[in-house]
């Protein structure tokens, strides 16, 4: 059984209401109405308030009325409207009620995520959530700049970032809030002393004892050494006992060896539909398939929505209780015991980039509430499958408000300035400084 978590909707827009101006010539203004000159516009849907919109009646004069009078009529609407459009929602609005119903499991409901973490204590920078992100290369300097971003604008304070020596530069230009390091130039290779992968894999490892996550895979490539890299640190990062993120093309390495993370509980696996594709061969066939079959388009979505809860899960449990994310439509959360499905509005264009911005805020979510932190809760158990499945409802109503103001000309860093107010939704308010 699944559990369906709702987006908690804040009032989007403002309606717009609009009052129609008397006429000082009545008995004319109506006998020019009449007229076929004059065009009525009636029923004009302006604003929205959840789905609902008020039908103001509205009437353009004939061309014998001054121009000037109706275009002005037309941009102040326009304005007010755009306004509307445009009005931030509150920023600590009530946090969603619990879910009761639909939560899998025996006897182990999946609270929401917003419930897992309370208020911030008092505490040193840092201690809030620190994200390690090993992401990037010389072709992929985008992907490390939004996994990391993503991953302070959901909570994160500090985001460390490994990567390659073109793609750190140009991520100290994008960003000054980013702790870069370019650890390589070029490739990895196992065996030059330039790019020896052991001295890399030292200076991250030695960073980790400062963090709380790690992020490691966007952008990395698919080469032996950048494997070996990610491989060593994953191990790594699971002795300190951290949360461990795995995207994009360390999801190629664990398909490769799933004993790598099998039987870690704070890992989460962020496959797409063919990523999942190969891991689930990996995992219950026990051979990653030479060519992943392509998404079924056309498959009906209720036999879709039961085949990806039933394959999740079966995963998840194949893999001793790690975590498995499986982006898709809907999003689909499993520790094999525990499933929860996410299917809240986002947006029907897809453009590259939004994987990297879901792991970056996996990692950061699953920090707020641990065990130790400063936005711990002593009334509600702390859930790495509801902070897996809280991340995608943040970059669902955040890619949703995006897409809604940019259309078609929506970018994955378009998202990033979003997310704030998608968690506000469902983040209690900090604690009064005194």
């Amino acid at each position: 059984m699944a559990c369906v978590i709702r987006s908690c909707r804040w009032s989007p827009m403002a309606q717009l209401r609009a009052r129609a101006v008397p006429s000082s010539n009545h008995s004319a203004r109506s006998a020019m109405l009449s007229s076929r000159r004059g065009v009525p516009l009636s029923g004009l849907s302006l604003g929205l308030n959840r789905g609902r919109s008020q039908s103001v009646p509205l009437r353009v004069s004939s061309h014998s009325a001054p121009r000037t009078n109706h275009h002005r009529t037309l941009a102040t609407l326009q304005s007010a409207y755009l306004g509307s459009l445009l009005q931030e929602p509150p920023l600590h609005p009530s946090p969603p009620p619990a879910p009761t119903d639909g939560a899998s499991g025996p006897g182990h409901p999946a609270p929401h995520w917003s419930h897992c973490h309370g208020p911030l204590a008092p505490h040193w920078k840092g201690h809030g959530a620190t994200i390690v992100c090993l992401a990037g290369s010389c072709v992929y300097s985008g992907a490390p700049f939004l996994a990391s971003v993503a991953a302070l604008r959901a909570g994160g304070e500090l985001a460390y970032v490994f990567t390659e020596g073109s793609a750190a530069s140009a991520l100290k230009a994008q960003s000054p809030d980013l702790v870069v390091n370019a650890l390589w130039q070029g490739e990895i290779n196992m065996d030059s002393p330039r790019n020896n992968f052991a001295p890399i894999v030292r200076s991250i490892v030695g960073s980790l004892g400062r963090a709380h996550a790690l992020v490691v895979g966007p952008g990395i490539g698919r080469t032996d050494g950048a494997l070996r890299v990610a491989a060593d640190v994953i191990s790594a990062a699971q002795e300190q006992g951290l949360t461990v993120v795995v995207d994009a093309d360390a999801l190629w390495l664990v398909a490769q060896r799933p004993g790598l993370v099998r039987g870690h509980h704070k890992t989460v696996l962020t496959p797409n539909a063919t990523e999942f594709e190969r891991l689930r061969a990996a995992v219950m066939n026990g051979t990653p398939p030479a060519d992943v079959p392509p998404p079924r388009w056309h498959e009906d979505p209720t036999q879709a929505r039961a085949r990806a809860l039933a394959e999740v899960t079966a995963v998840a449990s194949a893999l001793d209780g790690v975590v498995v994310l499986r982006k898709g439509q809907p999003d689909v959360v499993s520790d094999g015991v525990t499933t929860l499905e996410v299917d809240t509005a986002g947006s029907t264009k897809r453009p590259g980039g939004l994987g990297d911005i879901l792991a970056g805020c996996a990692a950061a979510i699953a920090c707020l509430g641990r065990p130790g932190s400063p936005g711990e809760r002593q009334d509600t158990p702390w859930s790495l499958v509801s902070a897996a499945a809280g991340a995608c409802e943040v970059v669902r109503a955040a890619t949703h408000t995006a897409h809604t103001k940019h259309g078609r000309a929506l970018i994955a860093s378009d998202v990033l300035g979003e997310i704030g107010r998608a968690m506000a939704v469902s983040t209690p308010p900090p604690s009064p400084m005194h």
